[in-house]
């Protein structure tokens, strides 16, 4: 793809169009592959879902791989929430996305300019705490698992130069749940990337999702945003 976009001075059309035009390989038999392609903005954006024994993983022209689809993709796996657009409603106004609750002092500027997560519209989840420490985020609980099943957060997480302390929080250990597992992938100032955590063999037939500042580490301050957000049941 970066190839055909270097030499084209643009991603290919279709993905028949791919590798010259002779299409994606992987994109054959049992696995199928959806694209789709934006050559109009700057820069250019692609993103393709692959999907295989009931399993899909994504790619666009910014990440690695990772498990879940592009925005608006059939995607198998059984993900439980997959890519939520972090977008404005009907009539303009930002709202927290369906499943999700407040936590803590979360001092949240919702709605973020996602300049930096294009494939993923153009708003994303900006937490912003500028002149005390804050412990805040947003928190929802997958339900109905199975236990000793894995479970996967995956986020595209950015941070400004204050901040010590941006997480991913999977536990099965509060809000009703009994259980004693607890997983955080705590990131610090200036990252700007995919980042996820896995919570293997759960205790529970439930599992606790947070993401935000401070949780389960320590306070911070500073902006961080979250965009892309992919939860992947095994």
């Amino acid at each position: 793809m970066k190839l055909d976009q270097v030499i084209n001075s643009n991603y290919p059309a279709t993905k028949e169009d791919a590798n010259g035009g002779k299409g994606l390989s992987v994109c054959s038999g049992t696995t199928t592959c959806q694209y789709s392609v934006n050559n109009s903005v700057n820069p250019q954006t692609f993103c393709i879902t692959e999907t295989k024994s009931n399993k899909s993983y994504y790619i666009n022209q910014d990440s690695l791989p990772a498990v879940g689809g592009c925005i608006g993709d059939v995607i198998s796996g059984i993900p439980a929430i997959a890519n939520p657009s972090f977008e404005s409603d009907t009539v303009g106004n930002l709202s927290w996305p369906a499943l999700w609750t407040h936590y803590g002092n979360d001092g949240n500027v919702y709605g973020g300019i996602a300049n930096d997560f294009a494939g993923y519209g153009t708003k994303s989840l900006k937490f912003s705490q500028i002149t005390t420490d804050m412990d805040g985020g947003m928190w929802t609980q997958v339900s109905g698992l199975q236990v000793g099943q894995s479970v996967t957060l995956s986020s595209w997480v950015k941070s400004s130069s204050t901040v010590a302390n941006a997480s991913l929080v999977l536990t099965t250990t509060q809000n009703g749940l009994l259980g004693s597992q607890t997983v955080a992938n705590n990131q610090g100032p200036n990252v700007n990337g995919r980042f996820s955590a896995t919570l293997s063999s759960i205790d529970q037939t439930a599992v606790n999702i947070f993401i935000g500042q401070g949780s389960f580490g320590y306070s911070s301050c500073g902006d961080v945003w979250f965009d892309g957000i992919v939860i992947t049941i095994n």
